[in-house]
């Protein structure tokens, strides 16, 4: 349960992350590119390639949390508490403690 509640923690914080980084690097060369025009023109091409392992790296964040999650599920544990799920034969395993939804590919399902 630890595992699953640290990957969520940073499935929630890494879109956050990246946009300040992005804004970050923005400011950055807005400030330097009237010195030193060369600078805008490397950091607009390294920004454009860093998305890509950016956006990698979050689909692997997502497919880890929703592997750890089913992981739980199948032992009828909430991932979020650590409480029981309800015995419900519907598609979504609700937990009755904290009120959070999973469907069954480990997903969370947002109410």
């Amino acid at each position: 349960m630890i595992p699953y509640r640290i990957v969520r923690w940073i499935n929630e914080v890494y879109p956050v992350t990246v946009f300040l980084l992005y804004l970050g690097l923005f400011l950055l060369t807005f400030a330097v590119c009237f010195l030193i025009p060369v600078v805008g023109i490397l950091t607009l091409l390294f920004s454009i390639f860093a998305l890509i392992p950016a956006v990698g790296l979050w689909q692997v964040l997502q497919a880890s949390e929703r592997w750890l999650a089913r992981g739980l599920i199948r032992g009828r544990v909430c991932p979020g508490c650590g409480q029981s799920l309800s015995d419900d034969a519907s598609a979504a395993s609700d937990c009755l403690a904290c009120g959070a939804a999973y469907e069954t590919n480990g997903a969370r399902v947002v109410a």
